[in-house]
């Protein structure tokens, strides 16, 4: 496998790969480091992730990695995804907080309500700088579930992942998604002033992910390349 990004200007990069193989390679400062990542969960339909036959076994995997490469992990969820895949977070990162990320509007699916995300975050217990002084637990987003601009299956609201790079990581920090999907995390992380490095296996979504155009982030063609 090609061991160069498939797209990177500095402050943005995006590798198309298996994410377990592509931390082993990543040269970042761990104290200047924060994963911010939705993982392939447990129970998605059958057929949804085919290449991910076995999403709690690639979790497990891929947060082993994360002591030594960040210093805070956050995970997000649907509000209905098991999580039962987080008991393989490491101890060494200890649990935080978990955070509600509610949309304006919610749908249902058979008998559950879809009306929020959560997101679980582990690791570093420190405050953001001054003037916030705590850790909050709840984002109204933008849109509705299931809504987006991408063609991915299970996109995040961008309002989401924005506040979850605002207080969850600092100014100058590198932000890694090891599951970059569309991209909206390194859209939010660049938006942010942060430096994004996401990681991406299935082609199609590396796609979608370099056609996104919009404020301080764009692939651009190089990315097809």
């Amino acid at each position: 496998m090609d061991t160069a990004p498939i797209y990177d200007d500095g402050r943005c990069s995006l590798y198309q790969g298996d994410a377990r193989q592509v931390l082993r390679r990543l040269e970042v400062d761990p104290e200047r480091t924060v994963v911010i990542t939705d993982p392939v969960w447990p129970n998605a339909p059958a057929g949804l992730f085919p290449w991910a036959p076995s999403p709690v076994d690639l979790f497990a995997e891929v947060v082993a990695m994360v002591p030594g490469l960040a210093r805070r992990l956050v995970v997000q969820l649907g509000c209905a995804s098991d999580p039962r895949m987080l008991a393989s977070v490491p101890e060494s990162l200890p649990f935080v907080r978990a955070c509600w990320l509610r949309y304006r509007s919610a749908v249902p699916r058979g008998t559950v309500v879809l009306g929020a995300d959560v997101a679980y975050v582990f690791g570093d217990h420190r405050a953001p700088p001054r003037p916030r002084r705590v850790l909050p637990g709840e984002c109204q987003g933008l849109g509705r579930r299931g809504r987006g601009r991408t063609q991915h299956p299970c996109p995040r609201d961008l309002s989401h992942v924005r506040w979850l790079v605002e207080w969850f990581s600092r100014e100058g920090d590198t932000v890694v998604d090891p599951f970059a999907g569309s991209g909206t995390t390194l859209v939010a992380a660049k938006e942010l002033g942060r430096r994004a490095i996401g990681i991406e296996l299935h082609g199609p979504y590396c796609g979608l992910a370099a056609s996104r155009r919009g404020g301080t982030f764009d692939f651009g063609e190089a990315a097809h390349a």
